[in-house]
């Protein structure tokens, strides 16, 4: 939420600005003109400051997953005899920087998708349900892997092309 007031007070200066200088406009002209391609310029700045927004979104959310361990602790719940304390935590730590993220168009079903499987994930826990919990983690895993390309190049400015791992849902055969 801080990122995106900032964004608002950065694009109100710079409207603020722009009309500023257009009220100090040369007389001779009525300067429609003028404020006409400033606004323009204005407008295109703030798309790129959303974007540039959104881009760095996109990237703490994938980093935080990666830091808080998702391919660990779906490694830990499919050799576990028990639910582990921190495994809750973690889930909803997840879950709501998933669910908080402004994800762009191309990704947003996919994150949809995700963000449902890490709440059935943190319920099943909370159920206490040892393979109902192995079972959810496991796909919140899967459905991370399928998203995480794209948004890796939605990050990087790249064009977003999609192609997940080719993971079966539960599946862990992979290298992180």
């Amino acid at each position: 939420m801080i990122t995106r007031f900032r964004l608002v007070a950065v694009g109100l200066a710079v409207v603020a600005l722009a009309f500023a200088a257009a009220a100090c406009g040369d007389d001779d002209d009525n300067g429609s003109g003028d404020v006409s391609a400033q606004l323009d310029t204005i407008q295109a700045t703030l798309d790129e400051l959303a974007e540039s927004s959104q881009r760095s979104h996109v990237l703490a959310t994938m980093t935080t997953v990666r830091a808080e361990g998702l391919h660990e602790v779906d490694g830990e719940a499919l050799q576990a005899s028990e639910i582990l304390a921190g495994w809750h935590g973690i889930i909803q730590r997840i879950r709501q920087a998933v669910g908080g993220t402004d994800w762009p168009d191309e990704l947003s079903a996919d994150a949809a998708d995700w963000h449902t499987k890490l709440v059935t994930a943190e319920e099943a826990i909370s159920s206490g349900d040892l393979a109902d919990t192995k079972t959810a983690i496991s796909f919140a895993h899967a459905a991370w892997h399928g998203i995480e390309p794209a948004a890796y190049q939605f990050a990087a400015g790249e064009e977003v092309t999609g192609g997940g791992m080719d993971m079966d849902e539960g599946d862990d055969d992979h290298d992180e």
